[in-house]
């Protein structure tokens, strides 16, 4: 089980409030894997995907030892999908 921070800025450093997170497991097309599972403990409790990150672009999640495809969209200001 691996914890997993990270923070959402924009061209410039703009921090992108409340993005979308989408965790799928890795496959030979990216983000084409089915959604993960995802805990906000390590594996106690779930977590929903897509996630929303906080105000700040903060997020972060538990997530059982593998490869992910992660995608970053919406937020404010709205960005395209990022992976």
């Amino acid at each position: 089980m691996q914890r997993y921070p990270n923070s959402v800025t924009g061209a410039g450093g703009v921090l992108i409030a409340t993005p979308t997170i989408t965790v799928r497991v890795a496959n030979t097309t990216p983000n084409s894997g089915a959604l993960a599972t995802l805990f906000s403990d390590d594996s106690v409790t779930s977590l929903a995907n897509p996630l929303t990150g906080d105000a700040g672009g903060n997020f972060f999640f538990y997530v059982t030892d593998g490869r992910y495809d992660i995608a970053i969209s919406g937020g404010t200001p709205s960005i395209t999908t990022f992976t």
